[in-house]
């Protein structure tokens, strides 16, 4: 897409494109995820239960992203990652103007809060599968 530099704001677009295109909700569906890794369907309710009682049922996270092409995160390491590359990432997206929410959508967990980190994510959990795992349960209440 192109944007003009007399359009003033992307709802004009997003107008424009609502005219001319259908459109279908494509819901996240945790059930993709129950056959593999323990707790990650419980994960991914989990998270988009807390962003809906923040924000809408637009804004929650998908199932693609515990997904490696069409099979499911099966081990620590890849959903380890994909929390520092995707999840994150998204839900400071979301709640960027309002770092509070998302301190409570992640229950302090993940995110150094301290004022001299400048939001970093914390590195114990990136780099160890037990804390990782303790940080999702404090966080989710999900064990995995």
């Amino acid at each position: 897409g192109t944007m003009n530099t007399a359009d003033q704001s992307l709802t004009q677009i997003d107008a424009a494109l609502k005219r001319r295109f259908s459109t279908i909700d494509v819901m996240p569906d945790s059930s993709v995820l129950e056959d593999e890794m323990d707790g990650l369907k419980k994960l991914l309710d989990k998270i988009n239960s807390k962003i809906r009682e923040k924000r809408t049922r637009d804004n929650q996270i998908g199932h693609a992203y515990f997904m490696h092409a069409d099979k499911p995160i099966d081990n620590i390491r890849d959903l380890r990652f994909a929390f520092a590359t995707d999840v994150i990432p998204v839900l400071r997206d979301y709640f960027y103007a309002d770092e509070d929410e998302l301190k409570d959508v992640l229950s302090g967990q993940f995110i150094n809060w301290n004022a001299d980190a400048h939001g970093d994510l914390i590195n114990d959990w990136q780099d160890d599968d037990g804390k990782f795992k303790e940080a999702i349960k404090s966080a989710f209440d999900v064990q995995l």
